[in-house]
C-alpha cells in the first residue's frame, strides 16, 4: 500500500507535539478512546465554551458554513493549515486536532 503523504505529515507532527502512543493507535486503525472524532470535538469544544459558530469564525476567519460542515462530519482531511487554524479558532491544542483529524482519514 502507498503511503498517504498527507496522513504521513500528520502522523510526524502529532509525534513532534507529542502523542506518539495516541498516534501509534491510530495507525493501527485503533485511536484512542481519549480522543474524539474531529466533528465531536469541535462542536463539543465550542458548546463547552458556550461559543456560537460566528465567534469561531471571528477568531480564525473560517466561514461559519465551513465551519458547520467540520463539526458535523461533511468535511474531511482537512489541511495541515487547516487543522492549526481550527486548532487556534476553538482554542484545543494542536496535537488533539491533529490525533482527532487522523482518525477520520
Amino acid at each position: 500500500m502507498t503511503p498517504d503523504p498527507a496522513r504521513e505529515m500528520l502522523l510526524a507532527l502529532a509525534i513532534f507535539h507529542g502523542v506518539p502512543d495516541e498516534v501509534a493507535e491510530a495507525v493501527k486503525g485503533r485511536p484512542s478512546p481519549r480522543f474524539q472524532r474531529l466533528d465531536a470535538l469541535l462542536r463539543d469544544a465550542r458548546i463547552a465554551q458556550g461559543l456560537r459558530l460566528s465567534d469561531i469564525h471571528a477568531r480564525c476567519g473560517i466561514s461559519k458554513s465551513q465551519l458547520s460542515f467540520y463539526e458535523n462530519g461533511q468535511a474531511k482531511n482537512p489541511g495541515l493549515r487547516t487543522i492549526r487554524t481550527l486548532a487556534y479558532g476553538y482554542r484545543l491544542p494542536l496535537a488533539r486536532v491533529l490525533i482527532s483529524a487522523l482518525q477520520d482519514c
